[in-house]
């Protein structure tokens, strides 16, 4: 689904990665939900659809561990994909770093 219906992004604001799909269909959405949480919004008033979005980064880890590892993307998702944990680990070592900076000038 999300090769043919779905996005990953930054939200550069709040620092987030989210994952979302588009679906007419909302039972394949809650069931989305029930295992990997996240949640269901509706596209808009006037579009009879709906739109799954995961953006916390356990759930975020546990969908690629448990189903994208299992059922690899086919599209050039697959390179957002796989650069989910190192944006992760990336942006921690970036705090941490920063952190050991400031003991040192305070």
């Amino acid at each position: 689904m999300l090769d043919s219906d779905g996005s990953i992004s930054l939200n550069e604001k709040s620092g987030q990665i989210l994952i979302s799909i588009s679906q007419k269909n909302l039972y394949l959405l809650e069931y989305l939900r029930e295992i990997y949480n996240g949640k269901i919004y509706p596209v808009s008033k006037d579009i009879d659809a709906f739109r799954y979005v995961i953006y916390r980064k356990n759930e975020l880890y546990e969908l690629i561990d448990n189903y994208f590892n299992k059922y690899p993307l086919r599209s050039k998702k697959i390179n957002r994909l796989n650069l989910i944990k190192e944006f992760y680990l990336l942006r921690t070592y970036k705090s941490k770093s920063n952190n050991n900076v400031m003991k040192y000038i305070d």
